[in-house]
């Protein structure tokens, strides 16, 4: 109001408005700026301007002119409040520690104020009869500064903090001349901030507890109102999307956003119309909730309009976007009761923990924009402002935020660290949602990073995700999410395809297929797609297509089909026809390949780690149809985006040059094969979140080179290391299988090279290998040639090694029986063939 000073500015006498325009109230201590307008009469005195005997305002936020009862007091003193507010905005904490005058502590009220208001107008008896005592100085009246700590300075703008210091200055002429002028160096250049400094001291007022008023007027007002603050922001968003993301991306971020908004006016509305019948904490806590998903919500709409960070980042909006607060967390009173979302009644530690939260908004809003350099830094200087043991439901909050990015952004085992803290403070909260969440994020990085936790840590984690998320009655989505990360650590830690089809299906139960939200589809497609890779390990190849085709439908239905993120459901169908047994499998396999590739490169870059993964699957087509140059050109595509990105994932780029190494061998250049092969040996030992899957590959892979180029020993070395590294990490399926037989080939090339009969070790170290290798391959019954091959090689070290004639006459019959039932082939009729004249006269018990 101007001409007018306030006298009580303070965080609650600023209200958040609806429509998000903070506006100043209770005037009782109002009094006429003497500056304002000239007297009526030049000889009179103001009435702000004489000598006062009575404390008026509220302690802790009044200026030294205001303590002192003694000194003129005009819009400066306003100022020196507000600075006051924001410092205590900033960091929760009064900049000054200011003696209490006595005659302050037990408060009276301004005419009109009840008994429960906070501000004091306080009168001194005594101070009317006697004459004055001396005025201390300011710096007396006020107490010690205590200045923003190190730690505290650097979350906050310079700009701000010099801003801070000129207007918490002790005497009034060396703060600002005005309010105007002090707003001019808070506010940012940019239109989109002008308003940032009354924002800022918004977002902690929006909470505090005289905020859960609701005007009733407003009721039918929310839902407009919060979606006018999104199309203010809007052209800012649109026309940075267009700059950064192809159109299908840009279109999704823009209506989910929209969408966003639109429910949050919903939700807010149907708070506001329920106010007389819930009790009034109730009312309060739901409006705070929603207060700071709506910050979250503007905060992100503001990054989106103003950051040039990654532009690919976008395309993962849907991923991304979901990190946002839970809209439907605040229409759960359970939920807002938790001791980690309560609204804090004091009004410093209110301020200290809505600046927190507002800052955390601010940092997964720059990693939804792209920014995910300057978003980390956020958060981690976030997570350094907090007391944990003082604040634990914020620092778990905290620690959630930044390990969530760190995880993100391909830092596992940082994440994993910064979980586990976040999973102690969280268990000292007593927030159940939170908890929760953290499982999740750790049983994850568990499931999909082989070796960085022990698979049986990783299997209890999920089952205490799942048994806390069960806890929560009415929370489907994360019963549901809880079963989809169980089911990742029992296919990918554990190998427990069939266990894990079941988890995959129970989280699908728990997720309305009649919800056509984005949101709602989008996880199924999620857990649809994760389902039919589980029934694919199991062998259920023609149900793992159907599943696969149904998720590439429900991603459509989610994000349209245009948009860059169904590469991977594409991706995944052609995956399952290469299994498929249908006539045109593979030329169907081709076309949702090549659509990935388009829509991988639109939305990520062509030097992206996505494209890469379907250069990947194409190399594995082309092998299969026998077009090793395609197949090379595809495998050295993918491993050259991997070297442009300096090992970002180290366990893609091992397995890009492993490809590179295997058409090189299907072109008959093993010799070649050796050195991507070597480089990517090196690259794994050097990254100990390599799966052991892919590290057995390639020295599975250098076994096989070494058995062929006819260095048995090397091969055997090989084999070996294949066999202790899955072995290690408790695998023995198929993938034993493969080193286990080129061991065992590797012993008797050895034997047969060196011309000398075979150590008795060395058969019974070949046998239990073979043993193990005939046994996966019966199990899975997928690949009978490499059975038959095994079943030859077993019958040599029996007959030739043990002398056990009859047994290894037999496992070669077994073994031929396979290879003449394929005429087409000619290698297989050359196997036929030297088995024959083997049994002619190699394994015959010539003592007889």
């Amino acid at each position: 109001a101007r001409g007018i000073v306030h006298r009580d500015f303070k965080p609650a006498n600023a209200m958040i408005c609806d429509d998000g325009v903070v506006k100043l109230v209770d005037f009782g201590l109002s009094r006429e700026d003497p500056g304002a307008r000239v007297s009526a009469s030049r000889g009179e005195t103001s009435p702000l301007s004489r000598r006062r005997s009575l404390l008026e305002g509220t302690f802790g936020f009044m200026s030294p002119e205001q303590v002192s009862a003694h000194a003129p007091i005009d819009p400066r003193s306003d100022q020196f409040s507000f600075c006051v507010s924001l410092f205590v905005a900033l960091f929760g904490r009064r900049p000054f520690d200011t003696p209490e005058p006595p005659s302050s502590r037990a408060p009276s009220m301004h005419a009109g104020a009840s008994p429960a208001t906070s501000t004091a107008r306080v009168a001194d008896s005594e101070a009317l009869t006697r004459p004055s005592p001396a005025v201390p100085s300011p710096a007396a009246l006020m107490g010690p500064y205590r200045p923003p700590t190190t730690r505290e300075r650097r979350l906050v703008p310079t700009r701000i903090l010099r801003a801070l210091d000129r207007g918490l200055s002790l005497e009034p002429a060396d703060r600002f001349p005005d309010m105007t002028a002090l707003l001019a160096v808070l506010a940012p250049r940019t239109r989109l901030r002008k308003a940032a400094p009354w924002v800022l001291l918004g977002a902690v007022i929006a909470t505090y507890g005289a905020n859960a008023w609701i005007d009733a007027r407003r009721c039918d007002d929310a839902s407009t109102t919060s979606l006018d603050v999104w199309r203010s922001l809007r052209p800012a968003v649109e026309r940075s999307l267009a700059e950064r993301s192809g159109d299908a991306s840009a279109g999704y971020v823009l209506d989910s956003m929209e969408r966003s908004f639109h429910d949050w006016g919903d939700e807010r509305q149907a708070v506001c119309e329920a106010r007389h019948e819930d009790p009034p904490e109730i009312v309060r806590d739901r409006v705070a909730c929603l207060s700071r998903a709506r910050a979250a919500l503007t905060a992100t709409a503001e990054q989106l309009a103003t950051s040039r960070g990654d532009g690919a980042a976008i395309s993962e909006a849907p991923e991304r976007l979901a990190s946002l607060p839970a809209l439907a967390d605040c229409s759960r009173s359970a939920v807002i009761a938790r001791q980690c979302q309560a609204v804090p009644d004091e009004p410093v530690e209110l301020a200290a923990v809505t600046v927190i939260r507002r800052r955390l908004d601010e940092a997964r809003a720059r990693w939804i924009a792209g920014d995910y350099e300057q978003a980390v830094q956020e958060a981690s200087a976030t997570v350094d402002a907090i007391d944990p043991s003082a604040r634990p439901g914020l620092a778990a909050e905290a620690l959630f935020v930044l390990g969530d990015l760190q995880f993100s952004g391909g830092e596992p085992a940082a994440a994993l660290e910064t979980l586990l803290l976040a999973r102690d403070a969280a268990e000292r909260s007593r927030c159940a949602e939170l908890h929760v969440d953290i499982y999740s994020r750790m049983t994850k990085i568990a499931a999909l990073h082989e070796g960085l936790v022990p698979v049986a840590v990783a299997e209890e984690r999920a089952h205490l995700e799942l048994l806390r998320a069960d806890s929560l009655t009415d929370d489907l989505e994360r019963q549901a999410l809880a079963r989809s990360d169980r089911g990742l650590v029992l296919l990918h830690a554990l190998r427990r395809a069939d266990e894990a089809i079941v988890a995959f299906r129970s989280a699908l139960e728990r997720t309305p297929s009649d919800d056509r939200s984005a949101a709602t589809r989008s996880r199924r497609a999620n857990y649809l797609l994760n389902l039919g890779v589980a029934l694919a390990h199991h062998g259920d190849h023609e149900e793992a297509l159907q599943t696969a085709e149904e998720a590439l439908a429900t991603r459509i239905e989610a994000v349209g089909a245009d948009h860059p993120i169904a590469y991977k459901e594409h991706r995944n169908v052609g995956n399952r026809l290469l299994a498929s047994t249908a006539p045109d499998a593979r030329t169907r396999a081709r076309a949702h390949y090549e659509r990935a590739l388009a829509l991988a490169t639109a939305g990520f870059g062509d030097d992206s780690v996505a494209v890469a993964d379907v250069h990947m699957a194409l190399a594995r087509l082309d092998s299969l149809e026998q077009r090793p140059k395609d197949a090379l050109a595809h495998a050295r595509a993918a491993a050259a985006i991997h070297d442009a990105r300096e090992g970002e994932d180290r366990s893609r780029h091992v397995d890009a040059l492993a490809a590179v190494a295997q058409t090189l061998i299907e072109s008959g250049e093993e010799d070649k094969s050796l050195e991507p092969l070597h480089r990517a040996r090196e690259l794994a030992a050097s990254a100990p979140l390599v799966p052991a899957g892919s590290r057995a590959i390639i020295d599975r892979t250098l076994a096989a080179v070494y058995n062929e180029k006819g260095e048995p020993e090397r091969g055997l070395e090989h084999a070996r290391a294949a066999v202790a590294t899955l072995k290690r990490a408790g695998i023995t399926d198929t993938d034993l299988a493969f080193p286990s037989l080129f061991l065992a080939e590797a012993i008797l090339q050895r034997a047969a090279t060196e011309s000398s009969s075979l150590t008795s070790a060395r058969v019974d170290e070949a046998a239990a290998a073979l043993v193990e290798a005939i046994a996966a391959w019966e199990h899975s019954d997928d690949n009978p040639s490499m059975l038959a091959y095994a079943q030859w090689a077993r019958a040599q070290i029996e007959c030739t090694g043990r002398g056990n004639y009859t047994l290894g006459r037999s496992l070669a019959a077994t073994a031929r029986g396979y290879f003449t039932s394929v005429p087409a082939d000619e290698e297989s009729q050359e196997m036929a063939n030297r088995i024959d004249r083997w049994l002619g006269d190699g394994c015959v018990d010539k003592a007889h």
